[in-house]
């Protein structure tokens, strides 16, 4: 077996994602790359990119993690924008889970600004507001 089989195997394993290559597209065309160079980024053909974006493949953590790394953005944040994709009910405002979410991505999103200023990591994607995000995945 090779090491990108055993990476592709472990990269599938755990929870999936279903429908929500839209969050990642949206991430990546706000970060101003296309998906070959995000594709290119994470040592994939953009075929596979493609495939992940269309929801032709579910997304595991893994997939899901190595996307944030790439994008620069808190992998916990772009977790939680899938949930939101997944479940919309949590986008209405009256659900109290939807509030205390989007109270967890800002806290989230603050304290990984905060990290990356200390550690001068920018990635190689723009930072955005997260409620711009969550308006656009409704």
């Amino acid at each position: 077996m090779t090491a990108s089989m055993t990476e592709r195997g472990q990269m599938n394993q755990g929870p999936k994602f279903n429908g929500v290559g839209e969050v990642i597209k949206e991430l990546r065309e706000q970060a101003s790359l296309s998906q070959k160079q995000l594709a290119d980024e994470l040592g994939w053909d953009k075929g596979r990119l493609s495939k992940y974006e269309n929801n032709h493949l579910s997304l595991s953590l893994r997939v899901l993690d190595r996307i944030s790394q790439a994008l620069g953005q808190p992998n916990e944040k772009v977790i939680l924008l899938c949930f939101r994709k997944m479940y919309p009910d949590l986008t209405l405002p009256e659900s109290e889970i939807g509030r205390l979410l989007e109270t967890l991505v800002k806290t989230i999103e603050k304290s990984f600004r905060k990290r990356s200023r200390r550690s001068g990591r920018t990635g190689i994607a723009k930072r955005q507001k997260v409620s711009t995000l969550f308006r656009s995945a409704e």
